[in-house]
C-alpha cells in the first residue's frame, strides 16, 4: 500500500524466495539481512548473510542485528569515501552498540561483551535504562542473562499480546520519562504474559 521503492529485511529473508520474487514483480527492490542458515533456493537478489554458502566473512555467530550493524558501518563507510559527510557530523555508530549487544542476547548468539560495558558505564538507550530500572536490576551487575531474561521478556511480551510497536518505540525514544511510560505498560504485558 505504501509503494516503497526498496524493502530490507532484518534477521530474515533468506528462505523468502516467493515473497521476493513478489517484491520484484511490483517494481520493488530487495536487500535480504539474515544470519539463518540458506536453504537450496535463495532469492535472487542483494543478500548480506555470513552464513551463505561461500561467504568469507570471518564472524558466523552475528544475530540478524549484528549483520544490519556490518551493513550500517559499510554504509557509513561508503558515505565516507563519497565525501557526504564534508563538513557535516558523521553518526557514531557505537551509540548503539548497546542495541546490538540486546539483540544479540535476544538472538542467542555471542557478540555482548563491549555492549555490557557501556551499558554498566551508564550509557545505553533510554529504553534500556528505564527497562532496567523497572526490573530493579543494578546496571554495575549487569550480565548478559539480565538481557535475555529481563529486558527480552518485555519487549517481546507487547509484541505476543498486543503489537510489537510499543517494545520498538520503548528503544527509539530519546526520552527518558516517555521510555519508563512504555517500560510500565510492557511490564504489564509481561505480567500478563507469565
Amino acid at each position: 500500500e505504501r509503494k516503497p521503492d526498496l524493502i530490507i529485511t532484518v534477521d530474515n529473508g533468506i528462505s523468502s524466495y516467493d515473497a521476493v520474487e513478489y517484491a520484484k514483480s511490483l517494481g520493488i527492490d530487495v536487500i535480504v539481512t539474515d544470519h539463518h542458515l540458506p536453504g537450496s533456493r535463495v532469492p535472487d537478489t542483494l543478500i548480506v548473510n555470513p552464513n551463505q554458502h561461500g561467504d568469507t566473512f570471518p564472524s558466523k555467530s552475528l544475530a540478524g542485528v549484528g549483520v544490519m550493524f556490518y551493513v550500517l558501518l559499510a554504509t557509513r563507510a561508503e558515505l565516507r569515501k563519497r565525501n557526504a559527510f564534508a563538513g557535516g557530523k558523521q553518526p557514531n555508530l557505537l551509540n548503539f552498540i548497546d542495541l546490538v549487544s540486546l539483540g544479540t542476547v535476544a538472538d542467542v548468539v555471542p557478540l555482548v561483551s563491549k555492549g555490557l560495558e557501556r551499558m554498566r558505564e551508564g550509557r545505553m538507550q533510554p529504553g534500556i535504562s528505564a527497562l532496567l530500572t523497572k526490573s530493579r536490576k543494578n546496571t554495575l551487575f549487569l550480565n548478559a542473562s539480565d538481557l535475555g531474561f529481563l529486558i527480552g521478556p518485555r519487549i517481546n511480551a507487547a509484541g505476543r499480546l498486543d503489537s510489537i510497536e510499543l517494545g520498538v518505540e520503548c528503544l527509539c525514544t530519546s526520552d527518558y520519562g516517555r521510555a519508563l511510560d512504555i517500560a510500565d505498560q510492557l511490564e504489564s504485558f509481561n505480567k500478563k504474559r507469565r
